[in-house]
């Protein structure tokens, strides 16, 4: 396969009929550009477009964390993707996030809004108090760097009593 011979050295690949160490060398050199090539290629840009894409956007990062991760969602005027920043891991059952943590590389990427999320490793993704207080001063600092909170969702489990596996806040109009 392509990928097998990606990974071969130029002494494996010598070894195959009508590749000698010229050839080989020619090979390992244009798999490593194109391996420089492919980091530099943006990938298509996601949009998300309500807090169910959001929640779908994070399940896969946050399924089996055993600790609570805090990560910002820089996002464009048109609610793109520009890049996902983990901002803090915390504890098992908590974590601690700062509006400098949060806004600092919102500004340094000219993000115009930013999506928090977060996980409960125990399931349950109802708000805490503390999760509650840390979104009321975020969504503040927010408005005083002109950056806008456009929700915060918090991943938990399915379980048979809870039809969804996240709360958004916006949907719960704790914004």
């Amino acid at each position: 396969t392509l990928a097998a011979l990606a990974k071969a050295t130029p002494a494996e690949l010598a070894k195959v009929k009508g590749i000698g160490p010229a050839k080989a060398a020619e090979l390992k050199a244009t798999f490593a550009l194109a391996a420089r090539l492919a980091e530099h290629i943006q990938p298509e840009r996601q949009r998300l477009g309500s807090p169910e894409e959001a929640a779908g956007y994070f399940r896969e990062i946050f399924r089996g964390k055993m600790q609570e991760e805090i990560h910002c969602l820089l996002l464009d005027t048109k609610n793109y993707v520009i890049r996902d920043e983990l901002i803090t891991i915390g504890l098992l059952d908590r974590s601690q996030a700062h509006a400098r943590e949060v806004f600092r590389p919102a500004i340094q990427h000219s993000a115009a809004k930013v999506l928090l999320a977060h996980n409960h490793p125990s399931g349950d993704p109802t708000p805490s108090n503390v999760d509650l207080k840390i979104n009321k001063n975020l969504v503040e600092a927010g408005k005083v760097v002109g950056i806008e909170v456009v929700d915060h969702i918090i991943i938990g489990e399915r379980t048979e009593s809870r039809a969804k596996d996240y709360i958004s806040f916006k949907e719960k109009e704790l914004m």
